[in-house]
């Protein structure tokens, strides 16, 4: 999985060996929290991207992928769901259903990415505390 250290236009995106080292090593310290928050981003690409993405055919579906997001200067570690086209985030939303004042919903970027990757980790919360404990006992323990 590629990894991604910083934020913005100064970040740097890993790949190869080293990313893999560098993923080794988070899952050494982190253990079950990386897994659970590979695993919620697994499911909502599965659930709302995969079914809900506007363009069924073409690269902007089958381009979505997850990486490793690391933020040296606050300690930040998590699982980033990712579109490497940049088009994507213009793509305009569709009307639901035929109607002409069939509602509009806000771009599928925000509707059926960025939405519903902050409700699961609002909801995954309290697993990743209950993870990070485990990870801290077993660390301390042995």
């Amino acid at each position: 999985m590629p990894v991604r250290v910083g934020r913005g236009r100064n970040a740097v995106t890993i790949t190869g060996p080293l990313a893999d080292g560098i993923e080794a090593d988070i899952r050494k310290i982190l253990g079950p929290v990386a897994d659970v928050l590979e695993r919620a981003a697994d499911e909502v690409l599965r659930d709302h991207i995969m079914p809900n993405w506007p363009v069924k055919s073409g690269k902007s579906l089958n381009a979505w992928d997850k990486r490793i997001q690391i933020e040296p200067d606050s300690w930040n570690v998590g699982v980033e769901l990712y579109n490497p086209l940049t088009y994507t985030r213009y793509i305009k939303s569709t009307k639901r259903g035929r109607r002409v004042d069939a509602v509009r919903p806000r771009s599928p970027l925000q509707q059926d990415a960025r939405k519903p990757a902050r409700e699961k980790l609002r909801a995954v919360r309290p697993e990743l505390i209950d993870a990070l404990a485990k990870s801290v006992t077993e660390a301390l323990n042995g």
